[in-house]
């Protein structure tokens, strides 16, 4: 169970889960915890809007987060 919005943006954010078809980026309420740390941690709603830009980019393997080395990487990383 997911007990604080930080438990669910470090769920958000695991590795592990971006290639399973679990769901988690659909869930309303997941997401709308992990909208409120965006919003915490970053006050400035452009700032918000590139983070939430950043998400799907990570989400989708693009850019950066679609070099091979780091998709591989994030596999091995301990949990």
């Amino acid at each position: 169970m997911l007990h604080n919005d930080m438990h669910v943006a470090g769920y958000v954010l695991d590795p592990e889960y971006q290639s399973l078809d679990n769901g988690q980026h659909s869930n309303v309420e997941v997401m709308r915890r992990f909208h409120n740390i965006v919003e915490k941690l970053l006050p400035d709603v452009e700032d918000q809007v590139k983070a939430i830009e950043q998400l799907a980019k990570y989400r989708n393997s693009e850019g950066e987060f679609g070099r091979p080395f780091v998709k591989a990487s994030a596999k091995k990383l301990p949990s």
